[in-house]
């Protein structure tokens, strides 16, 4: 018979990151400057695609004004960057790995330092 006594998924301990206490509180604040840049994106990219949706609605017969072919261009270009920018800008502070979809994580997947 075999005991768990930890997540199947958890990482061993001698791959987890230590940090000092000084460390610990740079990755905070350089986490919580990627967050604010992380919520200003969404906000620009929320009127491109409240746009796009009215237009695919039949709700509006032009984006913002431009013709469908030069607004699809432009959706598929703020896409493209919008992705992008969250792929480089979504990294914990601390291993400078992804931390994954989540919105809001508290800790990083991969070093399991605190975020917020």
């Amino acid at each position: 018979m075999t005991v768990v006594t930890a997540r199947a998924h958890a990482r061993p301990l001698e791959r987890l990151m230590h940090f000092t206490d000084v460390q610990k509180s740079e990755i905070k604040q350089a986490w919580a400057v990627r967050r604010r840049k992380q919520w200003v994106m969404a906000a620009a990219c929320t009127p491109v695609i409240a746009a796009a949706i009215s237009y695919q609605r039949g709700l509006t017969n032009t984006f913002f004004g431009l013709s469908p072919t030069v607004g699809a261009a432009v959706f598929v270009a703020m896409v493209v960057g919008a992705g992008a920018f969250s792929l480089r800008n979504w990294r914990c502070p601390g291993c400078s790995k992804y931390v994954g979809s989540d919105f809001s994580p508290r800790h990083c997947p991969h070093c399991m330092v605190q975020l917020r």
